[in-house]
């Protein structure tokens, strides 16, 4: 019996061509009252120079549809190869038809192909990456899979907040996942931790759905409410466990990681949750000063640019973790 795996093919990302710099955040909070200086210790602090944000029509799903064009040009496929697509975000254009199936119509997919939109925050790609890796394994007739994420949250955050409004950056990222006849690459292993009790803290859209047309509820209670400060750590107590445990299971240590694609939320954060674990600060790849945070796709626009920049090599170890809304956690363990 043949023993395979499941491999990042390739990988693109899209960004807007608007570019935000911190000193036009911090024209626009001292302009309704905030400490200037306060302002930018935070963005220092959670690691935030520049972010790009969509304007003249851009969407979550026309940001989705170039990159996931872009993905496949690189991988030398189209959309006909593609068996399984996922379309990962918390701001999706439409809740229906999926956007995944609009992102299909786009690359010409087959119609044979399995397509579904995910949601589960901002760890929905990292989530997706877990989930669809196993379902190509089992799927004897499936071979490639595109899991495009893809999200919008700039224009949704309330502008006197500058965690929310000063943080976020629009983006989208695609990955091709393929099935291959080797063993011992790809996700080799995963680890979650749900903890519901704080399902309250990150709503989007505050109101509820049901509550959306309602012409007497304000606009700032239609967009996120943010009701902890995330850049405190508190959430993130878990993931330093979550990432000792998968190296113990598999008999490694930290210094077998050569770099960890963590959520882009918080550099501040991430580094605290990382330093207990690990000696050595630049293995934890950073993009968010250059783009903002941009939700689910952040791990994997780090993962690209680390590629690109020679940081990772086929056969090296590298660590997924990212933290979604309510919250859960998901940890990978990857041979890339």
């Amino acid at each position: 019996m043949t023993v395979q795996s499941v491999v990042i093919k390739e990988l693109a990302m899209y960004h807007p061509k608007r570019k935000v710099t911190n000193k036009e955040m911090l024209k626009h909070f001292t302009s309704i009252g905030q400490d200037e200086q306060e302002v930018e210790n935070f963005l220092k602090k959670i690691g935030k120079k520049d972010r790009y944000i969509t304007e003249d029509g851009e969407t979550t799903l026309s940001m989705a549809i170039e990159a996931s064009k872009a993905a496949l040009e690189k991988a030398n496929l189209s959309g006909e190869d593609i068996d399984l697509l996922v379309f990962s975000s918390g701001t999706p254009e439409y809740l229906f038809p999926p956007n995944s199936l609009i992102v299909h119509n786009e690359i010409h997919g087959k119609r044979e192909a399995v397509v579904y939109d995910a949601n589960t925050a901002c760890v929905g790609m990292v989530v997706s990456l877990d989930q669809v890796s196993k379902a190509l394994l089992g799927n004897p007739d499936s071979k490639y899979a595109l899991i495009v994420g893809s999200e919008r949250m700039f224009h949704y955050a309330e502008k006197h907040d500058p965690f929310s409004y000063g943080n976020f950056g629009d983006a989208s990222c695609a990955i091709i996942l393929e099935k291959v006849n080797a063993e011992g690459l790809g996700v080799l292993d995963s680890s979650y931790n749900t903890d519901s009790h704080y399902y309250k803290e990150l709503v989007f859209p505050a109101c509820g759905m049901s509550n959306i047309l309602n012409e007497n509820i304000p606009k700032e209670e239609k967009l996120f409410v943010w009701a902890s400060n995330l850049s405190c750590g508190r959430v993130f107590d878990y993931g330093t466990t979550q990432i000792t445990s998968l190296l113990d299971k598999h008999g490694l240590t930290t210094k077998d990681i050569k770099q960890y694609f963590c959520t882009q939320v918080s550099f501040d954060a991430v580094n605290n949750m990382l330093q207990p674990i690990e000696d050595d600060p630049d293995k934890l790849f950073v993009i968010g000063d250059e783009y903002g945070y941009t939700g689910t796709s952040s791990p994997f626009i780090a993962l690209q640019k680390a590629v690109e920049t020679g940081k990772v090599q086929r056969g090296d170890y590298i660590i997924f973790w990212s933290i979604g809304a309510g919250y859960t956690a998901c940890a990978i363990l990857m041979k890339y």
